[in-house]
């Protein structure tokens, strides 16, 4: 069956984006994609959420789970499986640096 915006989830999605990276890597996106917020869209097919599903979620995250969503929302379009964004970059919210332990 073709992947297709009427088939994938969000769920299907995070699966193939686990494979990426090395086991760190895969370990630390598992831990963010267990936590309760994620529920909000994974069962939910692409097709299915608007920006508004996005923008609650970034709400109940921080910056790990901004840059797990635009990192998702990015393979989907690269993909082919979304023809754009659902949430237009500009619309994430601004990341903020910590300054390091060092530079305090």
């Amino acid at each position: 069956m073709k992947n297709t915006i009427n088939t994938v989830t969000w769920d299907r999605l995070i699966s193939t984006f686990y494979t990426s990276g090395g086991p760190t890597t895969r370990e630390r996106t598992f831990r963010e994609f267990k936590q309760k917020r994620w529920r909000l869209i994974k069962q939910r097919p692409l097709h299915q959420t608007d920006s508004t599903d996005l923008l609650e979620l970034l709400n109940l995250g921080g910056t790990q789970t901004n840059i797990y969503l635009a990192a998702l929302q990015s393979l989907a379009v690269d993909t082919g499986i979304l023809p754009h964004p659902i949430l237009p970059k500009r619309l994430f919210p601004k990341r903020t640096k910590i300054p390091s332990v060092r530079s305090r």
